[in-house]
């Protein structure tokens, strides 16, 4: 009989290892299974269920062509030959990987937390987590590469670091193939079991002290780890815990955090092991694990958020939670639904066509699982991933849209009155989210041009009814901040106050009060600064009753601190404070850390500061100045540090102050404009 296969065409090239096949069976045909096996066998025959007539088929792919024979029979396998042949390519990308890390105590045992009876069946240890490990990471990259697909996005997906190795994911070879396979780092920590299972590091613990511990210890452990110590910074690694455990008296899963994101050097994703026991071991286990609807036992295993009541609820929880901290990891925040809220709940019908009897809901499962009843990244993350160099495919090249510069100054909202704003960036303008009780509600998409859309803007106009029409009608009204996402980065617009992106890493060390400052008062620059810059100080002159001859014309006096503070709020239809009400200020401003070491680049009469230069990365390498007059300063700090980029003010702008982040040095720097 004849299957259609919906999802991929015959000769298509993919960039997944793992492709989820979605296809019908004809002539009304319900039921049955249908196999699915290499011409040429290269690796074993996988076998899957049909549902309402549908069936959905995880197959394996070697790199390079791959004929396989679809074959549909009535609950046996068939051996008569016949089917459906497809050849599907397989061409793996060299895009930056994520590195998949297991993190075990100095003095761990080796075992991570059971039930009694998959410990008979499966046994345990080391080896066994490798082996589970692998089959999710491909699972997660089947998953991504049908939602982009679904998006409009093509075939694509993000990496996991490989080995050539003997290959475990099939039960039928016993491990005795070698082909890449996914590189498992297995990393044993400087801490001892007993410093892991801490009750004050598991973040479940209400009353623990440092919740969020695990993190900055898999960020240590991460860092000085030899093997990566020469990947390109920042480098991106997903760490799972081995040494999990379910404390049955405290009701605590210690050694256990879900937590992602990361700094300049190292992007992060970490996650226990405490549902790792329900996951599959081999492909031929994948369907059977979503299926498998045992009752988990609470005095053996945790019951994670009371939605692990099953072990195939468990598998779901506990995959899905995982990869939601990897999305982290690949720079998405929370979202109003899927991965990034907590639809993972049913990322199991993404795999399977059929559901079992679910105790969380306390429903018989769901038959068929068509693609509308299934789990998916939310709209706004598959963007980030498109503009994403993890993602990046070869035909990218030829769309302007990817090559807009990485760097070079980020985005900036500048009001305009009336309700109007521009919103430029030199490095394209992908997506505008609006916010809404910290999620993003609306957005307007600028889509690369290959792929239907209109390409990346470096500058657009908006308006504030614009903006609170895509919100839904129940939060439109009260305020709404603006989220700008472009290839160089994101900035996050809180009241649409006026700012630059920031240089550096604005998570590194504490936000410091932004310092303000009239632009026509400034008569010296002071930089303290050695292998970074630690701080900058603006030193004011005179306020000048009259011009100097040959200076422009002195701007209204107004006090800047309150004008940006309640900043044009063009888009909350509000007006920049242009009467006289300036407050004489300090002598001098502030940005930073006072030290020995410093340079001062005084400014001529008439000069304002017209642009800073940088060299950032995970903090302020250098900074140099720049005046109206195209003076500029010498690059202070380490003047081949990180990458270079810029600030200045658009035209009918200036600077008036800085914002950012200060550690042992400044961890980043940003500016503020105002009408000038």
């Amino acid at each position: 009989m004849s299957l259609t296969i919906f999802n991929v065409k015959h000769g298509e090239t993919v960039h997944t290892p793992l492709f989820i096949v979605h296809g019908q069976c004809a002539d009304g045909v319900q039921s049955g299974i249908v196999s699915v096996q290499s011409k040429t066998n290269s690796y074993p025959p996988l076998f899957y269920e049909v549902n309402g007539g549908f069936f959905k088929a995880p197959v394996h792919l070697n790199r390079g062509s791959n004929e396989l024979i679809f074959m549909h029979s009535q609950g046996r396998v068939n051996t008569r030959g016949g089917g459906v042949a497809m050849t599907i390519n397989y061409d793996p990308l060299p895009n930056k990987p994520v590195h998949l890390c297991l993190l075990v105590a100095k003095d761990s045992p080796g075992y991570f937390d059971t039930t009694s009876e998959k410990g008979r069946e499966e046994g345990n240890g080391i080896d066994l987590a490798v082996k589970k490990l692998r089959v999710g990471a491909r699972l997660m990259q089947a998953f991504t590469n049908e939602q982009m697909l679904r998006a409009g996005f093509g075939q694509r997906t993000f990496n996991f670091a490989e080995e050539e190795a003997n290959d475990t994911l099939f039960e039928q070879e016993q491990g005795r193939v070698s082909r890449p396979t996914v590189k498992i780092h297995v990393i044993r920590s400087k801490k001892t079991l007993a410093e892991l299972r801490d009750p004050n590091l598991a973040q479940q613990n209400s009353k623990g002290t440092n919740t969020g511990g695990l993190f900055g210890i898999a960020m240590d452990e991460l860092k000085h780890y030899g093997p990566l110590a020469n990947e390109q910074r920042p480098f991106q690694a997903a760490v799972m815990f081995l040494d999990t455990h379910w404390d049955t008296k405290l009701r605590l899963i210690l050694t256990h955090a879900a937590l992602g994101g990361g700094d300049g050097e190292l992007k992060l994703a970490i996650f226990g092991s405490h549902g790792l026991y329900s996951w599959p071991s081999s492909l031929e286990k994948v369907v059977p694990a979503f299926q498998d609807d045992r009752k988990s036992n609470i005095n053996e295993v945790a019951n994670d958020c009371n939605e692990c009541g099953t072990y195939w609820e468990c598998f779901n929880i506990t995959f899905g939670a995982f990869l939601h901290e990897i999305g982290h990891l690949l720079g998405c925040p929370h979202q109003v639904n899927g991965v990034m809220l907590r639809d993972y709940v049913r990322i199991n019908r993404s795999f399977a066509s059929r559901e079992t009897y679910c105790m969380r809901t306390k429903s018989n499962g769901m038959s068929p699982l068509l693609p509308k009843d299934e789990c998916g990244w939310n709209r706004l993350d598959l963007l980030r991933f498109l503009h994403h160099p993890s993602f990046r495919l070869p035909s990218d090249s030829q769309d302007p849209t990817f090559g807009l510069p990485q760097q070079g100054g980020g985005p900036v909202i500048l009001p305009l009155g009336n309700g109007q704003a521009t919103i430029k960036s030199p490095t394209g303008i992908y997506a505008v989210e609006v916010i809404k009780d910290d999620l993003a509600r609306g957005y307007l998409e600028f889509s690369p041009r290959s792929l239907g859309g209109q390409g990346a803007q470096n500058e657009i106009h908006v308006t504030s009814q614009q903006l609170k029409n895509l919100l839904p009608r129940d939060k439109q009204n009260g305020d709404y901040d603006v989220r700008v996402l472009t290839a160089g980065g994101e900035a996050f617009q809180k009241d649409t106050a006026i700012k630059s992106a920031p240089m550096g890493q604005l998570d590194r060390g504490n936000k410091f009060e932004p310092v303000f400052f009239n632009p026509h008062r400034v008569v010296n620059v002071r930089v303290y600064w050695g292998g970074a810059v630690d701080g900058i100080r603006i030193d004011l002159g005179k306020e000048q009753d009259q011009p100097q001859a040959g200076s422009p014309p002195p701007v209204p006096q107004r006090d800047y601190k309150s004008s940006f503070n309640k900043l044009v709020s063009g888009l909350k239809d509000m007006a920049v404070n242009r009467q006289p009400a300036y407050q004489a200020a300090e002598s001098s401003v502030l940005a930073g850390n006072v030290t020995n070491n410093y340079t001062d680049f005084p400014l001529q009469q008439g000069e304002t500061i017209a642009e800073l230069r940088f060299r950032s990365g995970a903090w302020i390498d250098a900074v140099q100045i720049v005046t109206s007059t195209g003076r500029s300063s010498q690059m202070f700090g380490r003047a081949d540090g990180g990458s270079a980029n810029a600030l200045s003010p658009p035209q009918g702008y200036q600077i008036i102050g800085l914002y950012g982040s200060l550690d042992r040095w400044l961890g980043s720097l940003g500016v503020i404009y105002a009408p000038a």
